[in-house]
């Protein structure tokens, strides 16, 4: 059956969040040590990315009420608006490879889709990305409150361009077991693996990500305008 859709991952997949040269510094878990602040941080994550009404301020007043630190809200307000930049800068380094493939692949006839695991804070500087205006449909957790691998997010994008699994591409890096759960759902899966190959081999191989030896590797997102010729 002709494909008519493809769908993307957003992390690690068209961008990244990937820096060697990264380097911890100051922030709110200073006042709390980095470890007890990640601790409740990685607990509450998965809070953020269900829910649109929940965002970085909020979880961290949390934390502060639970391990009964007091931080002035002002500092607490300064840290976000950091963090948002940090997120904004990510979209505004895509590199000109995926633009000019998602570009090509839309030259090609195709609906282009997002479905990703992520917070309102999250996807804070995609409207003014290179990418928006060539993408058909985005669904999100914090908005469908519905995450991978759960299969039912795949058929909430379906259905927002009105086609069936077997008529789409999935590209994704394997997180979350995404590439299993689109080849349940019965989109044809392909491993994103251009950002991957620059992690650390631990990072590689974290819980919760798919054997990416399954799927077919694509080592650079131009390989999709041959496949999407063929599909």
């Amino acid at each position: 059956m002709r494909k008519k859709a493809i769908f993307f991952d957003l992390f690690e997949t068209l961008i990244t969040e990937y820096d060697p040269d990264w380097k911890p510094k100051p922030d709110l878990s200073s006042d709390l040590t980095r470890e007890v602040f990640n601790k409740h941080w990685s607990v509450r994550r998965k809070q953020m990315e269900l829910n649109k009404n929940i965002n970085f301020v909020s979880i961290t007043h949390e934390i502060l009420n639970e391990t009964n630190f007091t931080i002035d809200n002002q500092v607490i307000q300064d840290q976000y608006q950091l963090y948002l930049q940090d997120k904004i800068k990510l979209y505004q380094n895509i590199s000109k490879e995926i633009i000019e493939t998602i570009y090509e692949l839309k030259k090609l006839g195709y609906m282009i889709g997002l479905i990703s695991n992520l917070s309102q804070d999250d996807f804070v500087g995609w409207i003014d990305c290179d990418l928006a205006h060539y993408f058909d449909t985005l669904t999100l957790s914090f908005q469908t409150e519905v995450m991978k691998p759960d299969t039912k997010i795949f058929e909430i994008a379906c259905k927002s361009l009105n086609i069936r699994p077997e008529e789409c591409i999935y590209v994704g890096d394997g997180g979350s077991n995404e590439l299993s759960s689109a080849r349940a759902f019965g989109m044809e899966p392909y491993y994103a693996s251009w950002y991957i190959e620059k992690w650390a081999s631990w990072k590689k191989h974290e819980s919760g990500r798919d054997n990416v030896n399954e799927f077919r590797r694509l080592s650079d997102i131009k390989e999709l305008v041959n496949i999407a010729k063929m599909a």
